[in-house]
């Protein structure tokens, strides 16, 4: 069954946008985030591709033409592309292999203590998983009941 990534990415931030607040989450734990998406996405079957906004200020996933990050869709994302292409910035918004974004979210140093990722760690992957999980599972049955 091909997967519709622009319905995918709309359910997934809707149930993003669901999840407990976290404190802190984008100043510290975005990278973890973003990680456990591609992956859970992945034993899915389906394709997502990490993004790093300038030097780590910010992990999201592209799933289809959206941006996400653990509040949902990140909509910052087309200001900071212009941003980039008016200033000849193209190394603002790459592409990141999990391997490395891995690598980098098991080096706590590297990223900003505001997130205290001790306390809320379990929870952001549960919390992540479940998005995910439901968010797939729904767009399944709703194509399986177009054909």
């Amino acid at each position: 069954m091909n997967v519709d990534k622009e319905k995918l990415s709309e359910l997934l931030c809707n149930r993003l946008g669901e999840q407990e607040y976290i404190p802190c989450i984008n100043s510290g734990g975005c990278g973890i985030v973003a990680l456990e998406i591609n992956r859970r996405l992945a034993k899915h079957g389906i394709r997502s591709t990490i993004i790093n906004i300038g030097t780590r200020s910010h992990i999201v996933v592209k799933i289809g033409n959206r941006y996400v990050d653990y509040r949902g869709e990140f909509a910052g994302i087309n200001d900071l592309i212009i941003n980039a292409r008016n200033r000849y910035c193209t190394e603002y918004i790459t592409r990141m292999k999990h391997e490395d974004l891995k690598e980098s979210v098991d080096d706590e140093d590297a990223w900003n203590n505001a997130f205290d990722r001790h306390a809320y760690y379990e929870d952001v992957i549960k919390n992540v998983r479940q998005a995910v999980d439901e968010a797939v599972q729904e767009l399944y049955i709703q194509q399986l009941s177009q054909n």
